[in-house]
């Protein structure tokens, strides 16, 4: 019976307007009902996309990227001869090396800077809808006013931008692939993975539009969620100061030395740290964490 229930308030779907048209519909997995679809997005998300052997193969991207960051902000905040430290716009940073990991992880080299440009500022436009006021979500009898108000229409334009990037970026992939196709080399990033896999036999029709909304997930997912919980973790260090000092002497003790390659395999020596951070998203939550259920069914009485 308990399992009847769990299935039952399994789904995240209810009806969100930036979901419903970034999102290309149900498509993604974050928003897709509980059912052979999603568990069959998650079956591919587990064995493929970010398995083991995936995180494995792309985390020298994050590392290089991760001390490009921390270079740049060391550069910032040290003044010149005689003159204080400029300050810092930490958050943006944050954002910036997100979406560049994102970016790699997910394209590879085809992530271009003049692709990087138009897909980024269409992504704002996408978090900032997506976390603003929407009359619809609330009242969702009321959906003319999102056209009244302009909102539907500058999702869209949005969604169409994000759209024209990634058939570039797409096509671009897929020629590769017909190239690399005799050498049978190995997939170097996350869209060339499920290029393949849509190429295969799988347990439902997997199609372009399937991998365009899952790419949307993973740059929401991991730009939003990264950058905003490393962001609230800094405000309570400035907050408490005193708090530092434990975890900062645990970081340099365990990776002080260390080839950044192998910053990886040390992530469990870091318990400490890791707490910080889970007690930081306990009064600060991430997106995935503030997702609403929705019941499939009810049965009063019983």
């Amino acid at each position: 019976m308990r399992a009847a229930y769990d299935n039952a308030r399994s789904s995240l779907t209810m009806y969100l307007l930036a979901t419903e048209i970034i999102g290309y519909g149900d498509h993604d997995f974050a928003f897709a009902p509980y059912g052979a679809y999603w568990r069959a997005l998650r079956k591919l998300c587990t064995l493929e996309l970010l398995s083991a052997r995936k995180v494995r193969q792309l985390a020298p991207i994050g590392d290089i990227e991760t001390m490009s960051l921390v270079r740049e902000i060391c550069c910032c905040s040290c003044g010149a001869r005689g003159e204080p430290a400029a300050a810092v716009n930490l958050g943006s940073m944050l954002v910036s090396c997100a979406n560049y990991i994102t970016g790699l992880a997910t394209f590879g080299d085809r992530f271009s800077s003049e692709h990087k440009a138009k897909f980024l500022s269409a992504m704002a436009v996408v978090l900032s809808s997506g976390s603003g006021f929407c009359v619809s979500n609330l009242f969702p009898s009321m959906r003319f006013l999102d056209v009244a108000t302009g909102m539907r229409r500058h999702l869209q334009v949005a969604h169409e931008q994000l759209d024209q990037v990634l058939d570039h970026i797409i096509k671009a992939c897929e020629a590769r692939q017909k190239v690399k196709n005799a050498e049978a080399a190995e997939d170097d990033d996350i869209l060339s993975t499920m290029l393949r896999i849509k190429d295969e036999e799988f347990d439902f029709p997997f199609n372009i539009t399937h991998i365009k909304a899952v790419i949307i997930d993973l740059f929401i997912g991991g730009t939003e969620t990264t950058s905003s919980v490393a962001e609230w973790v800094m405000s309570e260090f400035m907050r408490n100061p005193e708090a530092m000092a434990k975890p900062q002497a645990e970081v340099q003790r365990a990776l002080d030395s260390k080839n950044p390659g192998d910053h990886e395999s040390l992530m469990g020596c870091l318990s400490y740290t890791g707490m910080v951070i889970k007690e930081t998203m306990r009064p600060h939550p991430s997106l995935p964490l503030l997702l609403p259920r929705l019941c499939s069914y009810s049965h009063v009485g019983e």
